[in-house]
């Protein structure tokens, strides 16, 4: 899960469709446990995901601040009309500076 604010503001020259190397907020139970150099998940979903396991999970309570170079961008279920009501997200992995 990351924050709508952080695809706000974001620069649109980059080799990814949507997801940009930058600052994001991440959610997880195990982030104390995140070391740079550890390969993140992200969506564009607003429920919670896991950044650790790169999973959907109820009752995530800590989350981070994180700097990220994007490694992948998966948008091949990505329909950005239906991604704000369940479904159709955009994934991507990242590393973690």
């Amino acid at each position: 899960m990351v924050s709508l604010d952080d695809f706000k503001n974001k620069k649109t020259e980059t080799k990814n469709q949507i997801f940009n190397d930058g600052v994001y907020t991440v959610y997880s139970e195990k982030i104390d446990q995140l070391k740079p150099g550890d390969t993140i998940y992200l969506t564009t979903s607003e429920f919670s995901y896991d950044c650790i396991y790169g999973c959907f999970m109820n009752n995530i309570r800590k989350h981070k601040k994180v700097e990220v170079e994007i490694i992948y961008e998966d948008l091949s279920e990505y329909i950005p009309e239906k991604s704000r009501t369940g479904g159709c997200y955009a994934y991507a992995s990242a590393k973690y500076h």
